[in-house]
């Protein structure tokens, strides 16, 4: 069905599409090194002269948005809604905090998107990634970079902590899910499989495990479970109870945004509570734990606060003063504000609601997955971690003959959309 929501492509509008692809490309990559201990090097020093490239990359990709905007959307709702949300991060970017200003980055890429194909961005960020994981993986076992080893043997290979080690894995994997939109090869699930084993044999990564296995389980149920019932789609109870799910997985990351708020605001230390209770709940009891010291000590503003987060990261030595926010929704909320909280969750659930529309059900599993991954784990926000998101925007019908650009056949930006 066409979007007429946009003009007809132009040649012109080909170079604004390299423009975005190279910006995003740039940025991506940066943010992955940073989580690498390449970035830990001396000779790697001049990356920090680099970082004000990244401003580059904001303003390119702030010109492609603006020329969207205002010459390509050919409908006024559009328009403004995209303004409203450009003009409600805007201040984030101005804060002095490299984090808000590569959120706020991040949030226009996500709005740029919208004229631009989802499968070259998630090329981008799977060979991107397949890289740096690579490169980092065979520098820690040559030398050139440190393997950092944590209690239990737990391996980063290369990253700066086994748990973010963990997490690039697994959105690699949503990544390659996404462009195979749901439909896995063999070879795929033998990727899915290693990397579940992997996981658990070498970095134990314990959210992760789970979300991999979630992964690999979501993939199967669409591509072999969901077919089986398609002869029911006539059947009133069987669509009455198609749409509940299906409603229930779109509202699933503000249920667990507010459910996460709620268990941190009111963390308490009784034995009786489900996660003291259970040793298999100490991750999420550290999460909780956290989220209510920041609760404690912070006020939440409209476009965050200085926090002063220590982990582990890029060192095996306890540090002195450990806090860091690992709920990606708590995270958000203090560390960039309501306002990008407010967006980030309002993206998922519009990721929901595309999948919804366009009965794409592996792209509302995979959102699912990421919004359980999101109430542990704080890469909701990342560029270099979460593609997924970027599908709540960009053209979901996509050309075939894997060029980075559209083809012909899509010059007038056909989209399901």
């Amino acid at each position: 069905m066409e979007n007429k929501t946009l003009i007809p492509r132009s040649k012109e509008h080909h170079l604004w599409d390299w423009a975005f692809y190279i910006s995003y490309f740039y940025a991506f990559n940066l943010a992955f090194f940073k989580t690498t201990l390449y970035s830990e090097l001396d000779i790697f020093d001049y990356y920090y002269e680099l970082r004000w490239l990244m401003y580059v990359a904001t303003g390119v990709i702030l010109l492609v948005l603006i020329r969207d905007i205002l010459f390509v959307y050919n409908d006024r709702k559009t328009q403004i809604i995209s303004l409203i949300l450009l003009f409600a991060a805007l201040p984030g970017g101005w804060r002095d905090a490299t984090d808000s200003r590569t959120v706020f980055l991040f949030i226009v890429i996500i709005l740029a998107s919208r004229t631009r194909s989802l499968k070259a961005i998630l090329k981008i960020a799977l060979y991107s990634g397949t890289f740096w994981l690579l490169i980092s993986f065979i520098g820690s076992k040559i030398g050139w970079i440190e393997d950092l080893v944590y209690s239990g043997g737990r391996h980063s290979f290369g990253i700066i902590y086994c748990t973010d080690l963990a997490c690039h894995i697994f959105f690699v994997l949503v990544t390659l899910c996404l462009l195979r939109e749901g439909k896995l090869k063999i070879y795929d699930y033998a990727v899915l499989i290693f990397a579940n084993i992997a996981n658990i044999l070498w970095i134990r990564g314990k959210v992760c495990a789970v979300c991999l296995f979630l992964l690999l389980l979501g993939m199967l149920w669409n591509q072999f479970v969901i077919p089986l019932f398609s002869g029911l789609g006539s059947k009133k109870y069987y669509r009455a109870a198609r749409n509940t799910i299906c409603i229930l997985l779109i509202a699933l990351p503000v249920i667990l945004a507010l459910l996460s708020i709620l268990l941190s605001y009111f963390y308490t230390d009784d034995p009786g509570v489900f996660y003291n209770k259970y040793p298999i709940m100490h991750t999420l009891q550290l999460r909780y734990e956290m989220g209510c010291e920041a609760f404690d000590i912070y006020d939440i503003k409209n476009y965050g606060v200085g926090i002063a987060e220590q982990g582990y990261g890029s060192s095996t030595t306890p540090p002195d003063f450990y806090f860091v926010l690992d709920i990606s929704y708590i995270k958000i909320l203090f560390s960039f504000g309501r306002v990008p909280f407010l967006i980030f969750t309002g993206l998922l659930v519009n990721t929901g609601i595309r999948a919804f529309r366009e009965k794409r059900s592996y792209l509302l599993i995979l959102m699912a997955i990421v919004a359980i991954d999101a109430a542990v784990e704080h890469h909701l926000s990342d560029i270099s971690y979460d593609s997924l998101i970027l599908a709540s925007m960009a053209l979901l019908d996509t050309e075939k003959g894997g060029s980075l650009l559209p083809s012909k056949s899509s010059d007038t930006l056909n989209s399901k959309s």
